[in-house]
């Protein structure tokens, strides 16, 4: 995958900007604060976490892959962001001493721990008292970035969609109230939950749409893939590249995306 993320950053994080945006802001972030970062990929919202905090704050980045970690150095490296650190490390067994940070996040991240209770009891344990943490999920499956590509595989029997809603995956989180409860579980104490339709415009047509996509969803969709004549996957991919010129205006492909941000204090 680390080709495909390398190939794709600049659009991807055109893309995703106002969930990194909403992330940063919900958290209140201020200049000089030392933030965790949790399943940071390649860079968001880790970078704009980066420059939020200034030179003197510090932002520690953390993955479990990686090849994800030192694309995102490189992107530290060329923005010129010298605060940014970068660890690869489970969420669910965190190698930082208690108290230590003063903001924790994760955007589109918690949901893929195989224990969300204990990630978000060791996101708790290192932050300091008073501290915040903002955690952004998915919402519902039922949304257009989701209806107009792996929605239509589902429909030509290809992909079971979707995958089940409350088990580890991206939908873990995606019925409304379910991250507080396991946010209450985990020995948080206030946490403000809301739902969110965000702008997810991709910066060019649906045939450049679709193709990232592809290329990011991993192994998935080769699974797919493999299992079709090359004739059949053509026509599949005319029809998700159909659904998805549905969305299109001025040359960008924008689908929106719903999702639910919590956010929470010890």
């Amino acid at each position: 995958m680390a080709a495909a993320w390398q190939k794709w950053q600049e659009p991807f994080a055109f893309q995703t900007a106002a969930a990194t945006a909403i992330l940063v802001e919900q958290c209140g972030v201020r200049e000089g604060m030392r933030i965790l970062d949790l399943a940071s990929g390649i860079g968001e919202p880790a970078l704009a976490l980066g420059r939020a905090v200034g030179p003197r704050g510090v932002v520690v980045a953390t993955d479990l892959v990686r090849e994800a970690l030192l694309l995102l150095e490189t992107r530290a490296r060329e923005a010129g962001l010298n605060n940014i650190v970068v660890r690869q490390t489970d969420m669910d067994a965190l190698p930082f001493a208690d108290n230590s940070f003063d903001v924790v996040t994760s955007r589109l991240g918690i949901m893929f721990s195989p224990n969300a209770e204990r990630g978000l009891c060791e996101a708790r344990r290192v932050l300091r008292p008073a501290g915040t943490a903002a955690f952004l999920v998915w919402g519902s499956p039922d949304q257009p970035l989701f209806t107009t590509t792996f929605g239509v595989l589902a429909t030509q029997r290809r992909l079971v969609w979707p995958p089940p809603v409350g088990t580890p995956g991206p939908f873990r989180f995606a019925h409304p109230g379910s991250i507080t409860a396991s946010l209450h579980s985990a020995g948080w104490g206030h946490v403000n939950e809301a739902q969110h339709v965000l702008p997810w415009p991709w910066p060019g047509p649906a045939e450049e749409a679709w193709n990232a996509h592809r290329d990011l969803s991993g192994t998935m969709l080769r699974e797919v893939e493999a299992s079709m004549a090359k004739d059949e996957w053509a026509l599949v991919e005319a029809q998700v590249v159909a659904s998805l010129r549905r969305h299109e205006r001025d040359g960008s492909v924008d689908t929106t995306a719903l999702v639910i941000i919590a956010v929470a204090r010890r």
